[in-house]
């Protein structure tokens, strides 16, 4: 794993959440909240970025 970045879903960017270019920001709150109808819009989200080594993937 390389890192966790912490931030509220109401202000997410596309690319604090490092979303492919073209992917709409405004369908991952109500993307999460379906999978999580609890969730709040302020919620605080993680974003883990993470590595993979091409040796391992073999």
């Amino acid at each position: 794993m390389r890192g966790v970045e912490r931030y509220r879903l109401d202000t997410l960017t596309a690319t604090q959440a490092r979303l492919d270019a073209g992917t709409d920001i405004e369908q991952l709150g109500p993307g999460l909240q379906g999978h999580y109808p609890q969730m709040p819009e302020d919620a605080a989200v993680d974003v883990v970025t993470s590595a993979v080594d091409p040796l391992d993937a073999a």
